[in-house]
């Protein structure tokens, strides 16, 4: 049995804003924008970037796939002392172990097959690992540029040439304990898969200056190491944090940036997890960068997923945590915060929170959510986020405790105001550095919730079935006695008024 009920809410919850303004400015990229006062670039532009040299390995049979041969140099080879580096070593088990981790997560992103040497693939590319012990100019790590196309399709015309010359070198200090013991708190596995993404094609975001380059000098605001693996710079730069326990972590996966560029090289690869997979805790991924087991883990990643029906799942942690949905977007995981990202053209359908306040932020795509413990936020910026076609679900709602935000579900008119800028908070303001962005209307007439639709706009209808233990909450937003917006929450108890901020 259904029963509806008739309040007013207020139009404002000053609470709210904090978060609702990070969503929609300061994590928001491009345009106008400018941080540190440096240009915003988005996703694409800054995939632009990373790929503006054009070099790649190419698919010189047409069969879709770029087939790629390494090996792990069991000798110096020809061209050891040319590149003014001495005292050669081969990669010990653990390197190899984090090289191959790196090649199948550039894999997994791209249409780039990776086969060891000797085991008779055909190769349109070659890329080859050693250690050194010292270098001439005092690199501590790098790789060496590809073949022009040229050389490369007459590489491929002509199968009986020899091949020397005709790879990418990749060379690591082997007297620096970092790459000889490569883990994701050290920086040694960012390290491989840096050079790797060289040998792939892949520039740093930021120009070689005479004068030497550093975060000043960089292009744009987000060349850092919170959205490329590719740069050398800090996260901290764009509000990002990696630390956790006194430990400044690096990414395990290539980062959002890198994963766009990495497929305007070689295209997406969309038959990676194609099935039902859950990232985080209790996951079935392939990839031991998206499995989490324990409260101390420090989840920095960007997840590419092919298809299927997909979960979030960071319920082993008791820190507050935004959760994201939307493609691009970060999220505050464990602690950290914007440490994992879903990547451009990913979608992820479902998510589970932790034990503290956690902040749910929708996609357009139907999302089933579980807050977990605390005092859990469900913020939903636009009515096609939770349709009467395909309505979110939100599975362990607690009233009193819980809220839903739609205080962005609103049409612009005479009677909008604008946020004051006094309601932001100071604090998110300084994290983010961001000095202009474009505010908009959303706070506007109150909603009123009533038993029916009577065409007035910006009226809701909430509902709760006792025997299903579940609360509907209805919108139409614009007069049509329509269902604009709808959401669907499980609860023991009816709804209040005061779990939802409008």
């Amino acid at each position: 049995m259904s029963t509806s009920t008739t309040f007013n809410l207020s139009p404002f919850a000053s609470n709210t804003v904090t978060h609702l303004d990070r969503v929609l400015h300061h994590d928001q990229r491009g345009g106008e924008r400018t941080i540190n006062g440096k240009p915003s670039y988005t996703v694409e532009q800054a995939a632009d970037e990373i790929t503006r040299d054009n070099s790649r390995w190419h698919d010189t049979n047409g069969d879709g796939k770029t087939d790629v041969t390494y090996q792990f140099r069991t000798t110096a080879g020809p061209f050891f002392r040319a590149l003014g580096l001495s005292g050669f070593s081969e990669f010990n088990q653990a390197q190899k172990d984090s090289a191959r981790q790196a090649m199948d997560q550039w894999s997994d992103v791209a249409n780039v097959r990776f086969t060891e040497q000797g085991q008779g693939a055909v190769s349109e590319g070659n890329i080859n690992f050693g250690n050194f012990n010292e270098s001439a100019d005092g690199k501590n790590a790098f790789a060496t540029t590809l073949p022009s196309e040229a050389t490369q399709r007459y590489l491929a015309a002509n199968p009986r040439l020899p091949r020397f010359g005709a790879a990418s070198e990749i060379w690591l200090a082997g007297s620096d304990e970092v790459h000889t013991a490569p883990s994701h708190s050290n920086d040694g596995h960012r390290t491989t898969a840096h050079e790797l993404g060289h040998a792939l094609g892949l520039s740093h975001p930021f120009r070689s200056l005479p004068t030497g380059s550093s975060y000043a000098t960089a292009t744009y605001a987000e060349d850092t190491s919170g959205h490329s693996i590719m740069s050398y710079w800090s996260e901290q730069h764009t509000g990002q944090s990696f630390v956790k326990n006194g430990i400044n972590y690096q990414p395990s996966t290539p980062m959002v940036d890198d994963m766009a560029a990495i497929q305007k090289l070689y295209g997406a690869n969309h038959e990676t997890r194609t099935g039902d997979t859950t990232y985080g805790f209790n996951s079935n991924a392939d990839r031991e960068a998206y499995r989490l087991s324990s409260s101390r883990d420090a989840p920095v990643f960007t997840v590419w997923d092919g298809g299927g029906v997909d979960t979030l799942d960071f319920s082993g942690f008791s820190d507050n945590q935004v959760i994201n949905f939307n493609e691009g977007a970060p999220s505050d995981v464990g602690g950290m915060k914007k440490n994992v990202f879903i990547a451009k053209g990913t979608t992820i359908e479902n998510a589970k929170g932790g034990a503290g306040n956690d902040i749910f932020i929708s996609n357009l795509t139907q999302n089933i959510l579980t807050g977990g413990g605390g005092r859990n936020s469900y913020l939903f910026l636009n009515a096609q986020q939770s349709t009467p076609q395909s309505p979110d679900r939100i599975t362990d709602f607690v009233s009193g405790k819980d809220k839903i935000d739609v205080s962005n579900l609103r049409a612009t008119g005479p009677e909008a105001t604008y946020v004051d800028e006094r309601d932001v908070s100071v604090v998110d303001e300084a994290l983010h550095g961001v000095e202009s962005a474009p505010r908009r209307d959303i706070a506007e007439k109150p909603m009123r919730f009533v038993s029916r639709f009577t065409g007035e706009g910006r009226q809701a209808i909430l509902e709760y079935d006792a025997q299903a233990h579940q609360s509907t909450l209805q919108i139409d937003l614009n007069g049509d006695r329509r269902v604009d917006f709808l959401l669907k929450i499980d609860s023991e108890q009816p709804l209040k008024g005061s779990d939802i901020k409008a």
